[in-house]
C-alpha cells in the first residue's frame, strides 16, 4: 500500500533540476509578508519616470512612418509619464518575428495572455501581492477604506491614436457591467455588502470608486482578472465598442450590423468585437501588440506592434522590442515538442511538461538552438476530478452528496502510478489543495487527506453507504437497481496518461467508470451543461484567487456544481441556490474578496480551506509538475515564473514586451 506523499519523495532528482526556479518562487511568495497592505498603498512607484526626457527611442519601422508623415513623433504617441519596465536581463534590440503555437481555437487565450499586457494596476511578477502602477500612475485610499481614487497616465492612447480616458471606463461601468444581457451578474469584489460600487469620472484622468463598506483589499480583486477577457474594464474603447451597443445605435442600424455579421444577436456581436480572437481587423487595443484580425480557419493568427504602446525601458526606448508574432495550429503535445525541436516555433509554453525536458535537452546537446526556462506549476491538483453535484440524475446527486463516496473515490486511486504515468517523475502525487508556496493559507493536512492508495478501505466506505448489491460483472448497483456507471469527460490529449488509469482503479471498488474524451472546444462546451457527471481538469485556488475555490463563475475551470455556478454568476436569476456547506463557502469567499484587512482575509480563507478539506469536493491525483518555457536560445529577457500562483500570466509575469532577439 502506497503511503501519502508529503514531499517530493522519489522525484527529488527531477526537482533538484529546478532548484533555481524554486528559490525564485520562495523569494516571490515571501514578499507579501514583508509588505502589509497599508505599506503597499504608500510604496514608491518605481516604474514611473517623472523626469523630463529630451527624446525617446523607437522601432525603425515606426521612425520611418514618422518620417513619411504617416505617424506622429514618438514623444506625442507616449504619455507624459510613460510606464517604465526594467528588463529581466538587459536593454533589448528592436525587430524580429516570434512564432508560437495555437493549441485549439478555444485556447486562443493561451497566446493572448502572453501578449496582452495592459491593466489599471498590476501585481508585480503576477500574483505576488505587490501592486505596481500600470495605466493608473498612482492611487489613494480614503481613511475609512471606502473610496479609491485612481489617476490615469496623461496621454495614454488606444492603438488607433484615440486617447484613453475615464470615459472608456465609465462606458464599461454603465453600459457593460450594468447591462444584464452582457453581464447577468457582477463580481463579488465590486459589490461588498451586496451593493455595487459607484464609479465616478472626476475628470478625464481621475476615477473615483466608492464602496458601501470598507474595501481595503480592493486591489486584490481588481488584479485577479485578465486583460484579454471581454469583461475587463480597460478593454472597451468607447469610440469603437459603442458602435455595437443598443444604447448608442438605433435598433434598425444595429439589426443590420448583426445581420451583416451573420451573428444571432447584438450580444454575440458585441462579444465578438471585444475578444481578440474574433474581433475585426482595426479594432483598437492598449496592448503591446494588436491582432491583425481574427484567427483564420487554419489557426493562423498574426499580431503587430502597437505604435502607441505606453511603456518604455530604462533607457527611454518605447516597447515592445519584437515587431510581430504569429501562430500555427498544433493540437497534440508530441507535435508541439517535435515542432519546437525542428525549428517550427520560437516560443512554447502551453502543454510542455517536465517529461518533455529530456527530449528537449537531448536536442540541445545535438545542436538545436533552444533554451529551457524553469517554471514551477504550483498546483497540487494539476490533474483533478470534478464532480457535478447538481447533475440532472437525481440518484447520482444523492450518491455524490455523501462525503463517504468522495473519500472512497480518492482512496481508490494509485497516485504514485498515475503521477509517474503522466509526468514521468517531474511531479508530486497529492490531493487537490492550496500549494505550500501560498504564504498564508496552505494546509498540509488537506494535501494529504485521503491520498493513501487503499481500495479495501474504499470498498468498506461504499458498503457503509448501502451500495452493497452488485451485478453479475461485479459492479455495484445504484439504489434504483441500475449499474453504478459514471462518465468522466476530459479534453482529448490532456492528462490522458493518468486519466486512462482511472477505470481500472474504479473497477476495483465496483464502479463502472467510462471515459469520454472530446476535442477542446466540445469539452469546454459540454462542461457548461448540467448533464456532465465528472470532469478531468486542474484545481488552482490560492490566497490571491479566492474565486477559484468556488464552483464558478470561472467558466469551465471550476464546474463542480453547474447549477450552483449559474446561480452565482447570474445573481440568483438562473440555476439553483446551494445549501449547507456550499452556501457557506460562497458567503466566505464573497466576504474574503472584500475583507477590510489582510488578517480578516486570511481568517476567512482558512475557513474556506477547512470546508474543502472536510468535504473533499474536488479530488486531486497529481500536480506540482514542471511547466517549462521552451524558446529559441537567442530570444532573451524571458523570466522564469511560479506558474501556479500566476494563475493568469497576462498579469505581467512574462513581460513579453521586453523580449528581444539577440542575433
Amino acid at each position: 500500500m502506497t503511503k501519502p506523499t508529503q514531499g517530493v519523495g522519489r522525484y527529488a532528482a527531477a526537482w533538484r533540476f529546478l532548484a533555481g526556479g524554486i528559490a525564485a518562487l520562495a523569494a516571490l511568495v515571501s514578499e507579501p509578508m514583508l509588505h502589509p497592505v497599508a505599506a503597499q498603498q504608500a510604496r514608491p512607484y518605481q516604474y514611473n519616470a517623472p523626469e523630463a526626457r529630451p527624446s525617446y527611442g523607437e522601432a525603425p519601422g515606426l521612425a520611418a512612418a514618422v518620417a513619411a508623415g504617416n505617424l506622429p513623433p514618438v514623444a506625442d504617441r507616449l504619455p507624459a509619464n510613460p510606464a517604465v519596465v526594467v528588463p529581466h536581463e538587459s536593454i533589448g534590440k528592436y525587430g524580429g518575428h516570434v512564432r508560437t503555437h495555437l493549441w485549439d481555437f478555444s485556447w486562443w487565450w493561451l497566446v493572448a495572455r502572453s501578449l496582452a499586457h495592459a491593466d489599471l494596476v498590476r501585481q508585480q511578477g503576477g500574483n505576488s501581492g505587490i501592486f505596481e502602477p500600470d495605466l493608473a500612475e498612482r492611487w489613494e485610499l480614503s481613511e475609512d477604506g471606502t473610496v479609491w481614487t485612481f489617476h490615469l497616465r496623461d496621454g495614454v492612447k488606444w492603438s488607433d491614436g484615440t486617447p484613453f480616458t475615464t470615459e472608456d471606463i465609465m462606458f464599461w461601468y454603465q453600459h457593460v457591467l450594468q447591462n444584464k444581457d452582457l453581464m447577468p451578474g457582477t463580481p463579488a469584489w465590486l459589490r461588498p455588502g451586496n451593493q455595487l460600487a459607484q464609479f465616478e469620472a472626476l475628470d478625464g484622468r481621475t476615477l473615483r470608486i466608492t464602496f458601501a463598506q470598507p474595501n481595503r483589499l480592493f486591489l486584490f480583486g481588481l488584479t485577479q482578472g485578465t486583460s484579454t477577457v471581454w469583461t475587463n474594464w480597460v478593454n472597451h474603447p468607447k469610440h469603437y465598442m459603442s458602435r455595437f451597443h443598443p444604447d448608442f445605435v438605433a435598433s434598425a442600424d444595429l439589426e443590420a450590423k448583426v445581420s451583416a455579421a451573420g451573428i444571432g444577436n447584438w450580444i454575440d456581436l458585441y462579444r465578438r468585437e471585444t475578444e481578440p480572437h474574433t474581433a475585426s481587423a482595426g479594432r483598437p487595443y492598449l496592448w503591446a501588440w494588436t491582432p491583425d484580425g481574427p484567427i483564420d480557419a487554419e489557426g493562423r493568427w498574426a499580431w503587430s506592434r502597437n505604435p502607441y504602446f505606453y511603456k518604455i525601458d530604462e533607457a527611454g526606448n518605447q516597447l515592445p522590442y519584437i515587431d510581430t508574432w504569429s501562430t500555427t495550429k498544433v493540437t497534440d503535445n508530441e507535435s508541439v515538442i517535435l515542432g519546437t525541436i525542428g525549428g517550427q516555433f520560437d516560443f512554447v509554453v502551453a502543454f510542455v511538461r517536465g517529461n518533455n525536458i529530456p527530449a528537449v535537452r537531448d536536442a540541445i546537446q545535438r545542436g538545436a538552438p533552444l533554451q529551457i526556462i524553469n517554471n514551477i506549476n504550483a498546483k497540487p491538483g494539476e490533474v483533478s476530478i470534478y464532480i457535478n453535484y447538481t447533475v440532472d440524475d437525481a440518484v447520482l446527486r444523492d450518491i455524490f452528496a455523501d462525503v463517504r463516496f468522495r473519500q472512497a473515490l480518492s482512496l481508490a486511486i494509485d497516485r504514485e502510478e498515475a503521477s509517474e504515468a503522466r509526468f514521468r517523475g517531474f511531479s508530486q502525487a497529492s490531493q487537490a489543495c492550496v500549494p505550500a508556496q501560498d504564504p498564508f493559507i496552505h494546509d498540509p493536512d488537506w494535501c494529504s487527506a485521503f491520498v493513501a492508495f487503499d481500495p479495501d478501505r474504499a470498498n468498506a466506505l461504499l458498503d457503509t453507504m448501502g451500495l452493497t448489491a452488485r451485478d453479475s460483472a461485479g459492479f455495484r448497483l445504484r439504489p434504483d437497481g441500475h449499474r453504478l456507471t459514471l462518465i468522466l469527460d476530459y479534453q482529448a490529449g490532456n492528462h490522458v496518461q493518468a486519466l486512462e488509469l482511472l477505470p481500472e482503479y474504479m473497477k476495483r471498488i465496483g464502479i463502472d467508470l467510462q471515459l469520454q474524451p472530446a476535442a477542446s472546444g466540445l469539452f469546454l462546451e459540454r462542461n457548461q451543461t448540467n448533464s456532465v457527471q465528472l470532469a478531468g481538469w486542474s484545481f488552482q485556488p490560492n490566497f490571491y484567487r479566492p474565486d477559484l475555490f468556488l464552483p464558478g463563475p470561472r467558466g469551465t475551470n471550476n464546474r463542480w456544481g453547474v447549477l450552483w455556478s449559474n446561480w452565482y454568476a447570474t445573481g440568483g436569476a438562473q440555476g439553483e441556490e446551494p445549501t449547507g456547506d456550499v452556501r457557506e463557502l460562497y458567503a466566505l469567499v464573497d466576504a474574503a474578496q472584500v475583507a477590510g484587512t489582510l488578517e480578516e482575509r486570511v481568517d476567512l480563507l482558512k475557513k474556506v480551506v477547512a470546508l474543502h478539506k472536510a468535504n473533499l469536493w474536488v479530488i486531486g491525483l497529481a500536480g506540482m509538475d514542471v511547466r517549462p518555457h521552451v524558446a529559441h536560445k537567442d530570444l532573451r529577457n524571458i523570466p522564469g515564473a511560479p506558474y501556479g500562483l500566476n494563475v493568469d500570466p497576462s498579469q505581467h509575469s512574462e513581460y513579453s514586451e521586453t523580449w528581444y532577439w539577440n542575433r
